[in-house]
């Protein structure tokens, strides 16, 4: 009786090592945004707020959003031009955990106007919050999340200027830890079970 407790002890100690849920450290080494800088549509510029790189620890299903970067147009007035959807990307590169992994969010910004024009500005909209997977078997899940603002808005106009553009909000939220692989000695611990639990099978049979 002592052996076989002795067995089941050891054997949920393997499984509460291989499978115990736990904060994840995330390296962002880098992220950069791609939109429209140029006529026509609405030119818009950004400028970083998280520094890079940055890390930060998650626990499952724990979410946490962050200032990512600022977003503004210098354009006084939205033209008809203006009113017209323009792609906007950011890509993220993660270094840790490892391998390093990537993924894009995409989206629209696009110039508004109501009343007639007396209130106008503009606008990022977002695609569905983009999933990234990451870890050494690849079945860990990141989802990334980016906040919908409007920016520069103005009476009879447009005000102009980063002071009265908008800050684009990240929510990084891990769905789903990645599987870890597990470490020789545990690999040893577990297999000395099975063979152990193998062989008791034998002997009760015998009996």
């Amino acid at each position: 009786m002592k052996k076989v407790l002795g067995f089941l002890c050891a054997m949920l100690l393997v499984f509460g090592v291989v499978g115990s849920a736990h904060a994840v450290l995330f390296v962002l080494n880098s992220y950069d945004v791609t939109l429209n800088d140029q006529d026509p549509g609405l030119v818009v510029n950004w400028s970083p707020i998280l520094p890079m790189p940055t890390q930060g620890n998650l626990s499952l299903c724990q979410p946490v959003t962050v200032e990512l970067f600022s977003l503004w147009t210098d354009e006084t007035s939205i033209n008809k031009d203006d009113l017209a959807f323009d792609d906007i990307s950011v890509a993220f590169d993660f270094t840790i955990p490892a391998p390093p992994f990537s993924g894009t969010v995409s989206g629209q910004t696009h110039g508004w106007k109501k009343l007639f024009g007396i209130f106008q500005g503009g606008k990022v909209e977002w695609d569905s919050p983009e999933t990234l997977y990451f870890g050494p078997l690849g079945d860990g899940e990141l989802t990334i999340s980016l906040s919908d603002e409007c920016f520069n808005s103005g009476f009879l106009g447009v005000c102009e200027g980063e002071c009265f553009g908008a800050v684009v909000e990240a929510t990084f939220h891990m769905t789903h830890e990645a599987s870890p692989v597990p470490e020789p000695a545990t690999m040893l611990l577990l297999g000395s079970g099975l063979i152990g639990l193998a062989g008791f099978r034998k002997k009760l049979r015998k009996r």
